[in-house]
């Protein structure tokens, strides 16, 4: 997956690329508060467990119910939303970057019904996880295949 700056380097004031990326609001003539970015980080950065208001309470130095008065203010989606692209961009990772099956991909990610989860990728990239893979996917053995054959007609020609 692409890298994500670190939650340090941000800056009180965001680009729209940055606004985008995190979900954030904009509001006119306010900063957006720095713990809202570090637990869009966070939720980033372990989309894969299990997330409460509490535990980002507690990486974000604020209470829950503030927390969560704070987050409803400034970000388009939902804990719960926002957590599942996060979970749906790490799949789409696994997929085109490994050979992992779909079940496996699927716990990796943190979700246990992979009926659920085929369903969800689907609608958030209009293909099924399968159909992602043979479109996006690094086939490792369609490479290996190919590698095999070049390697083959290489000692023909050249002994």
């Amino acid at each position: 997956m692409e890298s994500r700056k670190p939650v340090s380097a941000c800056r009180s004031e965001l680009t729209e690329e940055e606004i985008e990326y995190y979900g954030i609001r904009y509001i006119e003539g306010e900063t957006v508060r720095r713990e809202i970015l570090i637990t869009q980080e966070y939720i980033i950065c372990h989309c894969e467990e299990e997330l409460s208001w509490e535990i980002l309470g507690e990486v974000s130095n604020l209470s829950p119910g503030y927390l969560q008065k704070l987050y409803r203010k400034w970000c388009r989606l939902r804990l719960h939303g926002f957590q599942t692209l996060c979970r749906m961009e790490k799949a789409a990772c696994y997929l085109e970057k490994t050979t992992l099956s779909v079940k496996e991909i699927c716990s990796a990610v943190g979700m246990k019904n992979t009926s659920y989860f085929s369903s969800l990728f689907r609608r958030e990239y209009g293909l099924t996880p399968k159909e992602y893979r043979r479109m996006f996917g690094n086939s490792v053995r369609g490479y290996r295949q190919m590698y095999g054959t070049a390697k083959k007609q290489y000692r023909e020609v050249y002994g």
